[in-house]
């Protein structure tokens, strides 16, 4: 690893590496879960919302597992496995019927951004898709 590195948008060095390797020496019971809690903590690493960033602090710990500059608790659960294609959904089984109107008789119109948490969002990926 260089002098300092930026990982997950923070700068690691090899005080920061140290600091980690001696949190996990001091508590070898802890999970992966437990040891990001403890990291965000100790680095009072907070999103916008005003939570730890311990999903980041575990992604950044992962990062440097593989790298082999820290040995992280072997996982105690396996991850979920999350499927991107949950099958056809109604509009692929039954294509739609063509709009045959003029634009005014449409209005109003709208345009709505959808984010992965929406309930719409998997339409509009298959949207996408096709």
């Amino acid at each position: 690893m260089q002098d300092t590195e930026t990982i997950q948008g923070r700068r690691i060095g090899s005080g920061e590496i140290a600091q980690i390797r001696e949190l996990l020496e001091q508590n070898p019971q802890w999970s992966r879960w437990r040891v990001s809690q403890a990291l965000a903590q100790s680095w009072q690493w907070y999103a916008a919302s005003g939570q730890h960033k311990d999903m980041a602090a575990r992604t950044l710990l992962l990062k440097l597992h593989e790298r082999g500059l820290i040995k992280l608790p072997e996982r105690r659960r396996t991850p979920v496995a999350r499927r991107s294609d949950l099958g056809p959904d109604l509009f692929e089984c039954v294509p739609p019927a063509p709009v045959q109107a003029s634009l005014s008789s449409l209005r109003p119109l709208q345009i709505q951004v959808v984010g992965p948490k929406d309930g719409d969002y998997r339409r509009f990926e298959s949207y996408l898709r096709q």
